[in-house]
């Protein structure tokens, strides 16, 4: 949930960790959801549903 809010306010990696830092949860680059949806995040893509179409790919739980 808080990733899913982090990319709906257009959030940068840094805000995003700083996000996630706050509820008590942090980005770790050893797990694929944080490492895929860092990546979209760098490149500026903001679209969940791209993230969730990639992340449902690879098996893995999508965005909120």
């Amino acid at each position: 949930t808080v990733l899913a809010l982090a990319v709906g306010m257009k959030l940068n990696v840094n805000e995003t960790k700083n996000l996630m830092s706050h509820a008590g949860y942090s980005l770790t680059p050893n797990i694929l959801t944080d490492m895929i949806v860092c990546a979209f995040i760098e490149h500026g893509i903001y679209e969940i549903w791209r993230i969730n179409a990639v992340l449902a790919k690879k098996g893995l739980p999508q965005l909120g």
